[in-house]
């Protein structure tokens, strides 16, 4: 059982299997789980699943995660707090990951790392889906935060095969999450794989253009709060620091490459 209490603000736990354990003054919150079978149209390996192993959980998403003395605050600011574990191994050859997603009208989300190390891959395009404009994979580490930028579907991606990654997220939630592009193109435009121990990047061919992937790190924004110092949670304590969730086009200036990310 790992205690995540200092590093997330709130009195929780992971045990070796990977639940989470909540304790007052939380409510407790179920898990949505995504099947290997689930995950089939993303995978670079679709042959992998099997009768045995297509009910095997990939990951977990706790939705809706709040202090109960917080519950009227988010409701108020139409927002949301997950908590999400990427179980670990391999997919195939490639990296553990979550399905990945756009979000309708452009809104932003801000993760951070609770345990372990987080891959997020990051895409947009223009006029066609099919040709991606830019392609960043952002890299972090216990206790960072990377803001998932407007218009940019996402991936995140454990990159340790042999360790379980946990991450939190503060998200509106006047929008639903658009999928659709992931499953028709048969995930994002890069798959991450394991070569020889090494990491591999490897072009999707159903995109017809699919940029050089930029390397980047998050930056601290302590503008609205986002440093590593505190946990994502205590953005509670400033309830404007979160605006930009639901008003980013307010947030346009903050909320570039250049202000988010430094390059590796």
């Amino acid at each position: 059982m790992k205690n995540l209490e200092k590093i997330s603000g709130l009195p929780i736990s992971v045990d070796d299997d990977g639940k989470i354990e909540f304790r007052e003054p939380l409510f407790p919150v179920a898990p949505q789980s995504r099947t290997l079978a689930e995950m089939r149209p993303v995978l670079l390996e679709q042959e992998i699943v099997n009768a045995e192993n297509a009910e095997k959980n990939i990951y977990d998403v706790y939705r809706t995660v709040n202090l109960r003395e917080d519950e009227k605050l988010f409701k108020d600011k139409n927002i949301r707090y997950d908590i999400t574990i990427v179980h670990p191994g391999l997919l195939g050859e490639e990296f553990s990951k979550t399905f990945g997603h756009f979000h309708e009208n452009g809104y932003p989300e801000v993760f951070e790392v609770l345990s372990g190390r987080a891959f997020w891959l990051l895409q947009n395009y223009d006029a066609s889906p099919t040709k991606i404009k830019r392609a960043i994979l952002v890299e972090a580490g216990e206790g960072e935060k990377a803001i998932m930028l407007p218009g940019f579907g996402h991936v995140s991606v454990n990159p340790e095969p042999n360790q379980k990654l946990v991450i939190s997220n503060f998200i509106a939630t006047n929008f639903e999450n658009n999928y659709e592009i992931y499953t028709k193109l048969r995930g994002a435009c890069y798959y991450i794989i394991s070569k020889n121990g090494e990491f591999e990047f490897v072009a999707n061919p159903n995109y017809k253009e699919v940029p050089a992937l930029i390397r980047a790190r998050p930056k601290q924004i302590p503008e609205i709060g986002i440093v590593w110092s505190k946990p994502l949670y205590s953005l509670v304590e400033n309830p404007e620091h979160l605006s930009f969730l639901s008003s980013s086009d307010k947030f346009s200036n903050l909320l570039t490459f250049e202000n988010c990310y430094e390059l590796i």
